[in-house]
This record gives C-alpha cells, structure tokens and sequence, in this order.
C-alpha cells in the first residue's frame, strides 16, 4: 500500500484528537486536571539544534503557537544532543540534568523527535512527570508501546520511496537504475528492507541499488560517475558504515553538486539542496498541527 505524504498528515491529524488525555481509567476523557495554571509541554529533540527537520518543525511549532497565542512558556524545548557512543557517561549526566531540572514539572503531554529521544525518554527519565501522555514522533513503530502503563501514540517515520520514484520516472520516463542513498540508522535500515522487499513492484522498469555498504565519500564519488537512465534517491544519512555521524542535509548537499543524473530526496528540509524533490515529510507542518492541537488541550475542550 502506498502512504503518500498528505495522507501521512492527514493521519496525523486524525490522531492528534483520539488521544486520551486524562487518566485511562476514568469513562470520561477529558483534559488534564484544570487546577493546574499553565498547559505545558515538553519537546524533547534526540539531536544537536544544528539538525535541519528539528529546526523545521519547531518553526512550525511556534508559527502555530504565535497564531493561536499561546504563552511562549507554555513549551519547553530540549536538544539533547544523544551521542551513539557514551565512553564520558554523557547519559547519566544528561539524565541528572533532565530530572533535577524538571523534578517539581508535571506536563501536559511530552512530545519527542526521533529514536534517541524516544529511547531516552523510556529508559533513563522513568520519574520524569510518569502521567503524562506522550507522542512519540519520527520513531520506529513498536507494537504496544506504553510509558507508566499509558499508551505512547506513534507516528513512525514513513517515507514515501514509492511515491517519489513515481514522480521521478514521470519526469525521466527513460531511466531504468536508481540509486538509493541509505546510511546505516536504524530509520535507512528499515527503509532499505522494506525497499528490498518490493523491489519486485519496479521490475522489469527499475533496478535499485542501495549504498549502505559505502561510507559517506564513497557514496559522493559513486554517483558522481554514474551514467545517463539512473536516478538518485537521497535517504537520511545520519551514520555511515564507518560509525561516524552526519547531518543528513549536508550529505544530501554533496551528492546533488557532484552527481552527473538527477536527484530526489524525501523530506522537506533537503528541498533547497539541489535535489529536484519527491513526495515529501514537510517537518514543519508536523510542527504546526502539533500546536494547533495544544490550542484544544488549553482550552479544556473533551478529547474523544
């Protein structure tokens, strides 16, 4: 089945109002205790500030917040920064950190972008206002899910590689190989399965190819040779086969400048890379859909 974007914002707002946000166990869903003053929420960011689709949809975010005039205050935002590697117990620092910081908080809902955070959240910030509902976007999806024995909602990470090489060969209706630029995160692995296992769908048309095997300069210098009929489709390359880290727009960047055939990407903030486009995450209205639905819990309004 193919999810294109809209529909993947479509769902996405269609979930936002099925969440209960008041004790599970109550036959009422309501908002959360309406004692409290101040509706808060935190955002927890796996990467550096410096990562491009976090800046996006916290542009979102706070677009929809400023419109709808919600209390700046009321959203609290952490770039946690989570190494791969912990050889300085950076983690347990970080935990310190988070728990002291926010040990009197109780937030209205807890929001966090990608698998680190995620994982984080689950595993070191037990304490960390345990009630709270939780929305774990851009993440794998785990079957069952809870935190403190409340359902997680999930919006995994779907790109829509079908969809954008549809668009490509309606463009370049000769080609007959695409190239599909993977790393080796847990997000491009999943990716380059669930590919390989439809492969079939593109053949006899469409031969893949896939460069999780190749490091970053590798891959630069592949599709810099490659010849006329072939496309490029850049993935999210966020660790390469050598274990370093990337930000994925600056691989992106590499590949479009050198590349001798067109390129696609998949997410909106590699739009102004040189890549010609595809059928795109847009971040920062994922941002923004999320404020609007804030806008409902601050106004108290029932949650069915």
């Amino acid at each position: 089945m193919r999810f294109s974007a809209p529909f993947f914002f479509r769902l996405f707002v269609a979930c936002l109002f099925l969440l209960p946000l008041s004790d599970p166990g109550r036959a009422n869903q309501t908002s959360l205790s309406s004692s409290m003053d101040r509706r808060r929420v935190l955002v927890l960011y796996s990467y550096n500030n410096n990562l491009v689709s976090q800046q996006h949809f916290h542009s979102g975010l706070e677009k929809a917040r400023k419109n709808a005039g919600l209390p700046s205050g009321d959203f609290l935002h952490e770039y946690l920064d989570i190494k791969p590697l912990d050889g300085h117990g950076q983690r347990g620092l970080l935990r310190q950190l988070i728990l002291e910081k926010y040990r009197s908080c109780r937030f209205d809902l807890i929001v966090t972008v990608y698998e680190p955070a995620l994982d984080f959240l689950l595993n070191e910030l037990g304490s960390l206002s345990p009630e709270s509902p939780c929305f774990a976007i851009f993440a794998t999806k785990r079957p069952g899910l809870k935190r403190a024995g409340r359902e997680v909602l999930q919006f995994p990470l779907n790109f829509d590689l079908q969809g954008t090489l549809s668009m490509a060969l309606d463009l370049f209706p000769d080609a007959n190989r695409a190239v599909i630029v993977l790393g080796t995160g847990k997000a491009d692995r999943a990716m380059e399965k669930w590919a390989r296992d439809n492969a079939s769908r593109w053949k006899p048309r469409l031969d893949l190819e896939f460069t999780s095997g190749l490091g970053v300069e590798e891959t630069v210098r592949h599709v810099a040779g490659l010849s006329r009929g072939t496309l490029v489709i850049c993935s999210r390359i966020e660790t390469d086969i050598s274990g370093r880290t990337f930000v994925p727009r600056d691989v992106t960047v590499q590949i479009a400048q050198k590349s001798n055939v067109p390129v696609f990407c998949l997410v909106s903030a590699q739009l102004d890379t040189g890549a010609l486009g595809g059928s795109l995450i847009d971040y920062e209205h994922v941002g923004a859909m999320l404020s609007r639905a804030v806008v409902d819990i601050s106004a108290g309004r029932h949650i069915a």
